[in-house]
Parts: structure tokens; sequence; C-alpha cells
């Protein structure tokens, strides 16, 4: 959220938690939430609350607007949390009106707790991207350097003997990839003169 912050969350949801009903729900329980809404407002908390909501800036209102929904569907994605928070741009404070007060804090707290979870879980992926660059660019570049120092076919011998012997090369599917390029004790100098081929 770039807009709305912790704390303005936290008190949106003190002042719905302090929007008391009025104590009529078995009167009120067949009516709609708007006409619920209409008996909820005539509170002095209510007003309260409604008065703090419209003192908000129209870029946290979305902000929170998105929240609400983020929180009330759990089809939306908190992927695409830009694509609701322009949606919300249209909407201004009307979904977070019509929303009982009652239900309103879990709802906030339901998308908070989402588009969190979505956040940490994304800034852990860009660092595996970043790392397995790296080490393709560095294995790239050592390479190129052992290439460029030895020859070709020479350079890349040279850079699997150094794996081999710094212990990079202890799996067998690592030494498969560069079995073209191990050197095995019987093809070393020494081998080849105790034979008696020199």
């Amino acid at each position: 959220m770039k807009y709305l912050k912790k704390d303005t969350v936290k008190a949106v949801i003190d002042r719905a938690v302090a929007c008391k009903p009025d104590g009529n729900e078995k009167t009120r329980a067949g009516l709609s939430d708007k006409i619920k809404m209409a008996f909820q407002s005539k509170s002095a908390e209510t007003r309260v609350f409604h008065r703090f909501l419209r003192e908000l800036s129209n870029p946290e209102t979305s902000e929170l607007t998105a929240l609400l929904w983020l929180g009330r569907d759990s089809e939306r994605n908190p992927e695409f949390w830009g694509d609701f928070v322009r949606e919300a741009e249209q909407d201004g404070l009307k979904s977070i009106l019509e929303v009982p007060a009652e239900l309103l804090p879990k709802y906030l707290r339901t998308g908070m707790e989402r588009l969190a979870r979505f956040t940490i879980n994304r800034r852990k992926q860009p660092t595996r991207r970043r790392d397995e660059l790296r080490k393709l660019i560095i294995g790239s570049l050592t390479i190129k350097s052992y290439q460029d120092r030895y020859g070709e076919e020479e350079g890349m011998a040279e850079l699997v003997m150094m794996l081999d012997k710094k212990g990079f090369l202890d799996q067998p599917q690592d030494r498969e990839l560069f079995r073209d390029f191990l050197r095995e004790p019987e093809d070393s100098v020494i081998s080849v003169i105790e034979k008696g081929g020199a």
C-alpha cells in the first residue's frame, strides 16, 4: 500500500468496532443491509466513523476499498492489487459504507493478512531469480576467463579440474555434466609415464 498506513487501517477498525448495533437485531433480521445501515447510522459512534472515513484522501479511500474487497472476496488475487486500487477509485466509499460496521474489521484484517503474505512471498522470489542469474553470469565469466587464458578446450579442462579439486564436482550428476573435461587419474601425465608411454 502506497498511501494507506497500517495505523489508519487500525483506526478504521477501531471506529468500526465502536459502532454498536442499536439492539434491534430481531426486528431488523429481514431487512436489507442498506436499511440496517440507516438504523445504525443514528448512533454517535457511527457518525464519528463516517466522518473519519470522509476525511481520508482519495488514494487512501481507494486502497481501503481495495483492501476490503481483498478481505471479503477470496477469489480476488493479491497479485492484482494495483488493478483493485484503480477500480476502487471509481467506487469511492460506496463499498465500505455498504458493509455492516461489525463485519468491516474482519474483512480489513483478512485483506491486510492476504496482502502481507503475498508481499512477503513476492519478495522472496526475485531474490532467488537474482541469485540464479548472478550464478549464471559468474559462471559464464569464469568459463570465458579460463578459455581466454588457456584456449577453448584446455580452458574448460582447467576450470573443471579446479572445480574438481575444490570438491564442487563430488556428486555423480555434476561429474556427468563435465565428463568430457574431467581428467581421470589414468589420463594424468604421471599415469602415462608409469605405464611406460613416455
